[in-house]
């Protein structure tokens, strides 16, 4: 491409007649910063195709979703943009549609190998689909690609699909107000770089370790649930997990709701939904297990909640809000505030234990702060430091259990607009009590899947990385030997 750089704010830029394409005569498509971006791809000596020359691009048409979806509790999962994380699903609040419905989503049905890309919100978010026993569908804001060639190795292209480099080109095209969005035409249209196969294979080798890493953590995920259940009694064909509290009970649907409350169980509410029934069953499963609780409060070292109306500034540290708790992660892509004024308690310390108080469907998600960082958190969300006698790793899993949240949810307050627990009341509620031995064989097993999930986000940035080396001509080609 030829074109001459006039001026840079504002963007003034020549272009030679060939280099026009007539499909975009708009000024921002001209816009320096993709121009150079694209003078990289042909300094390096990359193939370049426009994307649908390589793969198949698909997605469910959105009258097709107003004509036919259906969300059921069992079924074929339906992938929505939170499901799509950098080059991994996220199973955590996962939809489900019935077999006749995905039928009808044919151009959405995923297969192994294929991957999954956001266009709307976090445009540009790519997970490839590694799962050959189970079938997906998604929304219409997320496209199915299905690579057409076999000389281009699916996990490079899934890396490169979420490096800064391609979310620029993809912003070429975003359209929207304040949700960004781009259209599936826009994104066939995006021209990729193809290096020669080794240098994919190098990179995307470090995808497909980071994917084993993440199985590995999910078979030890697994050992721990499996151990917590027969810790607690559970059988086989029951579930240890729940919604968390925020979302609608999995396991209750009887309605409407009858029940007679004696006078001396009436406490300080006098709303309905405080005397629900699962409430009650749950104290009464805990009881009939002969498990002895302890109420949370008397389990703890301190606790807190973080800063109101915090000031977020460009530098500083991260604060967590609700929406970095994902209830297995903690998602690092956090605002920033400054680190003065902050007091102790304003301060998340590693191994302990957070929980979300705010949010509607996020309400009662648990994490543990794993890795040594410098991070604060502001006021949605309830900071626990778990004394000496429980191991805080297995203290995280327990507090997601059905046994706390089917406690939590029906000490929800407020509107359909803001809802929220009090932090006070999560202190009282009734916590089973575990001998301190089993707690640290289930909590070191956890606290390996974390490691493990810690080694492959490594693992991806480490590939990203290489891309965007690649890109800008810095890529240590001796890696390959």
């Amino acid at each position: 491409m030829e074109y001459f750089i006039m001026n840079k704010n504002p963007n003034v830029v020549w272009v030679t007649e060939k280099d026009i394409d007539n499909a975009w005569i708009s000024s921002e498509y001209y816009n320096p910063v993709f121009l150079d971006i694209e003078k990289k791809f042909l300094d390096r000596k990359f193939d370049i195709y426009k994307f649908n020359e390589i793969a198949d691009i698909n997605r469910v048409a959105g009258f097709e979703v107003e004509k036919y979806l259906e969300i059921v509790d069992k079924g074929i999962p339906y992938l929505r943009v939170k499901n799509i994380c950098e080059c991994f699903i996220d199973f955590n609040d996962l939809y489900y549609i019935p077999q006749y419905v995905h039928k009808q989503f044919k151009k959405s049905q995923f297969k192994k190998n294929d991957i999954a890309m956001t266009i709307t919100g976090r445009v540009g978010t790519a997970a490839i689909i590694n799962d050959e026993s189970t079938e997906y569908n998604a929304s219409q804001d997320v496209v199915k690609i299905s690579i057409k060639r076999d000389d281009i190795d699916t996990y490079y292209m899934t890396i490169y699909l979420n490096t800064k480099i391609n979310h620029s080109l993809l912003n070429r095209f975003n359209s929207g107000g304040s949700r960004q969005r781009t259209l599936i035409n826009n994104v066939r249209e995006i021209k990729i770089p193809i290096p020669p196969p080794q240098i994919q294979k190098y990179i995307g080798d470090k995808v497909r370790k980071a994917q084993k890493l993440r199985c590995e953590a999910k078979k030890l995920d697994e050992i721990c649930e499996q151990k917590i259940k027969k810790v607690f009694l559970v059988s086989e064909n029951q579930n240890l997990y729940n919604n968390n509290a925020g979302n609608k009970s999995l396991e209750y649907d009887d309605y409407p709701i009858k029940i007679f409350i004696s006078g001396n169980e009436i406490k300080d509410r006098l709303d309905s939904k405080a005397y629900h029934p699962e409430y009650y069953r749950t104290l009464k499963e805990l009881k009939d297990k002969q498990l002895k609780c302890m109420k949370l409060i008397d389990m703890l070292d301190h606790y807190s909640t973080g800063k109101s109306s915090p000031e977020y500034d460009m530098e500083g540290i991260p604060i967590l809000m609700t929406k970095n708790i994902k209830n297995n992660y903690i998602d690092w892509n956090c605002k920033k505030i400054s680190n003065e004024n902050l007091n102790k308690q304003d301060i998340v310390s590693k191994e302990e234990v957070l929980i979300t108080t705010y949010g509607g469907p996020s309400i009662g998600k648990v994490d543990i702060l794993f890795e040594d960082k410098l991070v604060s958190f502001d006021y949605t969300i309830l900071k626990l430091k778990f004394n000496e006698n429980f191991n805080p790793y297995f203290m995280t899993l327990l507090l997601r259990s059905k046994f706390i949240q089917n406690q939590m949810r029906y000490m929800i307050k407020g509107t359909t607009g803001i809802t929220f627990v009090i932090p006070k009341e999560i202190l009282n509620i009734l916590i089973p009590v575990v001998n301190k031995a089993e707690q640290d064989d289930i909590g070191n097993i956890y606290k390996e899947a974390l490691s493990k999930i810690k080694i492959s986000k490594q693992l991806i940035q480490e590939a990203k990385q290489d891309v965007e080396d690649l890109i800008e001509g810095n890529f240590d080609m001796s890696k390959l030997n």
